[in-house]
């Protein structure tokens, strides 16, 4: 719930590694940052193809850190990726 504050604030760095409990639900709120996204680092967490995904309006976005995360494929990557 708490997390819903930081919607749409346009902030430029979001460091969410090895936090607890970040997942897709997270990253809904990660990228309504939008076009101010900047960088995002959700290492060790469960992040999946369709969380990377919701990041692909995220122009900006100039690094992406996904350390020991395991549960997303070459397939959200493309997402994000533009291909």
């Amino acid at each position: 719930t708490s997390l819903n504050a930081f919607r749409d604030c346009a902030l430029q760095d979001v460091y969410l590694g090895e936090y607890l409990g970040v997942d897709d639900g997270w990253m809904d709120v990660i990228a309504s940052q939008g076009s101010s996204l900047l960088a995002v680092d959700v290492s060790g967490s469960n992040v999946t193809d369709n969380g990377l995904r919701l990041l692909k309006d995220c122009l900006n976005l100039q690094a992406l850190t996904l350390n020991y995360c395991d549960q997303f494929s070459e397939h959200g990557l493309k997402h994000i990726s533009g291909r």
